[in-house]
């Protein structure tokens, strides 16, 4: 079903001049291909300047993101995109909503738009045009970016950066105040609208505390208003649509924020990059259990659904 609407949605997506260029097939893997190296550079080059810090890698923060904070996670993204649906005036069951947001964060690992492409696909199966599918995906981004401001605004205030602390504060609230003002415009459903915004500052306080363990796992001693100040940094990245899930970006600039809060570069990088890996690993068990019994509940439905 997704492919088979992707090119009408790589259509709409592929405009003229530089968004143009960057949605070419062979430029996006391309990009991909130098994302992952850039990925795999900055992890080597991380070791290489503090090698203490895989030394002695402590296993319990780690298994506490798996078990606890990724499918917290992963249950956010599903609430929202129950919430955005609704928002188009549309239902979605959990089960529909968990394979859309799965294969949309598989996606967007992709050398392609994949997670617009997926969850435009999605929307666009339950009635709703192309036009309105990608301008919520692309609000709701905003709202990460603005949340993400405000969040880490705040943090930076905390800890006394007032300057950069404040910039980011007023950014962060006008970003989310005019995207709000747009959708509430487009969608009429201010309600809606205030839980999307609920839930997007409940899905950077998780990431918050995921930094904070990954930080932990590697020993590094960081309090949790910095952890908190680099979750600036992955939605920044998403700005960057041309590299794949900002792969090697969000990272990267985790790196040069840590170094501005006194947390060190390379720690930030590493805490960054293993927040990604573990995020991963738990999304292909899922999309694994996914597999597996959708898959036994097609084949259930087909033998005894004749039997009611």
């Amino acid at each position: 079903m997704y492919l088979n609407k992707a090119k009408k949605i790589k259509a709409v997506l592929e405009g003229s001049g530089l968004a143009g260029f960057f949605s070419k097939p062979l430029i996006r893997r391309v990009v991909f291909i130098l994302a992952v190296l850039f990925f795999i550079s900055g992890i080597v080059f991380s070791v290489y300047s503090q090698p203490e810090l895989i030394s002695n890698i402590n296993a319990f923060p780690v298994m506490v993101i798996l078990a606890l904070c990724v499918p917290f996670t992963i249950l956010q993204s599903i609430w929202e995109l129950q919430l955005t649906v609704r928002l188009l005036g549309r239902r979605i069951s959990f089960y529909d909503a968990m394979s859309t947001t799965v294969l949309a964060i598989a996606a967007n690992m992709l050398p392609l738009p994949g997670n617009v492409m997926v969850k435009v696909s999605k929307f666009k199966s339950l009635g709703v045009t192309y036009k309105s599918g990608i301008s919520i995906t692309l609000l709701t981004g905003l709202f990460w970016l603005g949340c993400a401001f405000v969040y880490g605004g705040l943090w930076l205030l905390y800890i006394e950066y007032l300057w950069l602390g404040a910039f980011l504060l007023f950014g962060g609230i006008g970003i989310t105040a005019v995207t709000s003002l747009v959708m509430n415009f487009l969608y009429k459903g201010a309600k809606l609208i205030f839980y999307l915004i609920v839930g997007r500052f409940l899905f950077i306080g998780i990431n918050a505390v995921r930094l904070y363990l990954c930080f932990s796992a590697f020993g590094v001693d960081v309090d949790f208003s910095r952890a908190s100040i680099l979750t600036i940094a992955p939605a920044l990245a998403a700005v960057v649509a041309f590299v794949p899930s900002g792969l090697g970006v969000a990272e990267a600039l985790a790196s040069g924020l840590g170094g501005m809060i006194d947390v060190s570069s390379a720690s930030s990088y590493l805490a960054t990059a293993l927040n990604r890996v573990l995020g991963l690993v738990f999304l292909a068990f899922l999309a694994a259990l996914i597999f597996v019994f959708g898959r036994f509940g097609k084949e259930f439905y087909g033998r005894h659904g004749n039997d009611t």
